[in-house]
């Protein structure tokens, strides 16, 4: 059986923008301040691909967990359980984990719903194309490196599951996990990741160029943006200091950039961007476009990609469809009366104002788009806001029986095997450092070393090796004892 593959942009991928996001948040931010040991920031990593790892438990957690009314009832589940008191490490913990868990639909959201259309557009790509390939892109041109210590708050993400009446067990989340940690280590292994990609620069030739390209609406390296702010508005809900104008993180194109009155439809689409899900029915009674003269201007709405038009969205699209006019001005009103998933109903009026573009050489100011700053990416092993030394977590065991282990390890050694050409050709095996929780002691072992092998050779090593991991799997699960937070 080999591992199953999960759907979304791929773990990697939602852990390079989760990472990224956290490297821009601004130097004024309270979450910046605190966000700073790299245990914390590989639990925002690790929640990064939890929803998915549902999926490949064949559980129903993972559809779950991806929308916003359970990242509500989550952030409700902290609330209750901290009672405002976030400043122990447990609650941080437990927040960076929600961090990454809220990330993960939310980046899922805004690249099928906006790159995605336009990469239908332009080249017929979708996401069954997309997912994989972007993921093995990403990973094969070295621009992430992350391998997040795997330990995380399992006991308050399966109360919060539980809370939306959704059954659950440890063992649930153990083999979802396991299996879609070990599918990172398969992608990132870097022959494997070269391998893998090289398809898709043929399949997929836009989106192999403009993936990670800042100016693309929706691309890997503009979600960041977007993420930091989802990461301020939860903290602003958790410490019940959120008001439901600040629902609204932005919009592509940003306020004050152009507006496109030709090309495609999604150089013409407006997208806002919302920090958790509005009801979707109350944003069609409104919503109002003017232009500057007062004019009201006709548009078409489109939700989230997956959205039935009855749900709740945290991305929508706006499409004008009176013509527009080179230079003139036009405001989006969202009106009192809005409702959030919270609950809370947005009681002042919401506006966003663009230009539309000028005339090909004008020289007004309002004709001058608004040019925003990349900023850093993420990307890195070691979190780019750690500013505490501390013993690094390793990659933690699992708590489960020694079959689970070995059959997590048997999932792992089928894929190497099932993909000959991988194996043939080359493959470099991870670094694997496992921690042992043994009597309150940890203890490290270095595994596996890294290097590459070739044809048979590599086929004999790479069996070699895999016997060598199933022993001290063995040896490890033998050795255990129950772990309370993994």
């Amino acid at each position: 059986m080999p591992i199953q593959t999960s759907n979304a942009c791929g773990v990697n991928s939602h852990m390079w923008i989760s990472d990224t996001a956290m490297c821009r948040l601004s130097d004024q931010s309270q979450i910046r301040q605190w966000l700073n040991t790299q245990k914390l920031v590989d639990l925002v990593r690790l929640g990064s691909f939890f929803p998915d790892s549902g999926y490949v438990a064949n559980h129903a957690y993972g559809e779950l967990t991806h929308w916003s009314p359970f990242i509500n009832t989550y952030i409700e589940s902290l609330k209750n359980k901290y009672q405002g008191v976030f400043d122990g490490t447990s609650a941080k913990e437990d927040i960076a984990f929600l961090f990454g868990v809220a990330a993960h639909g939310f980046e899922d959201e805004l690249f099928d719903t906006i790159f995605l259309r336009r990469s239908l557009e332009i080249e017929n790509t979708d996401q069954d194309l997309a997912d994989p390939g972007v993921d093995y892109l990403l990973t094969s041109q070295g621009k992430t490196h992350i391998k997040p210590a795997f330990y995380f708050p399992m006991e308050s993400v399966i109360e919060a599951i539980r809370a939306t009446n959704t059954e659950v067990e440890q063992s649930n989340i153990s083999l979802g996990m396991n299996r879609a940690y070990l599918a990172t280590a398969l992608v990132t292994a870097p022959m494997a990741a070269a391998n893998l990609a090289q398809p898709y620069y043929d399949s997929m030739p836009w989106v192999a160029s403009h993936f990670d390209d800042f100016a693309i609406p929706g691309s890997l390296n503009q979600e960041p943006y977007f993420v930091g702010q989802l990461f301020e508005s939860i903290w602003l809900q958790l410490k019940g200091e959120w008001k439901a104008e600040q629902g609204f993180i932005g919009s592509v194109p940003a306020e004050g950039q152009l507006l496109e009155s030709a090309g495609l439809i999604a150089d013409r689409t407006v997208s806002f961007i919302f920090s958790l899900g509005m009801y979707e029915p109350t944003i069609r009674e409104h919503l109002k476009i003017e232009d500057e003269m007062g004019q009201e201007i006709e548009y078409e709405l489109a939700f989230n990609r997956w959205s039935n038009g009855n749900d709740y969205s945290r991305v929508i699209q706006v499409l004008i469809t009176t013509p527009l006019i080179a230079g003139r001005g036009y405001q989006f009103k969202f009106l009192p009366g809005i409702r959030w998933v919270n609950g809370s109903v947005l009681d002042v009026e919401k506006n966003f104002f663009f230009y539309a573009r000028c005339e090909m050489g004008a020289t007004e100011e309002r004709c001058m788009p608004r040019v925003i700053e990349e900023g850093v990416k993420g990307g890195a092993q070691r979190g780019c806001l750690v500013t505490m030394e501390e013993e690094m977590v390793q990659i933690a065991q699992m708590d489960m029986g020694v079959d689970q282990a070995l059959l997590d390890v048997a999932l792992v050694q089928d894929q190497l095997v099932q993909d000959a050409s991988v194996i043939e050709k080359d493959m470099h095996l991870m670094d694997i450092s496992v921690r042992v929780e043994d009597l309150g002691m940890t203890e490290k072992h270095q595994g596996c070393m890294q290097k590459n092998h070739g044809g048979t050779l590599g086929m004999m090593v790479v069996l070699f090796l895999i016997y060598v991991l199933n022993m001290f799997v063995l040896r490890q699960c033998n050795r255990m004892v129950d772990i309370d937070k993994i």
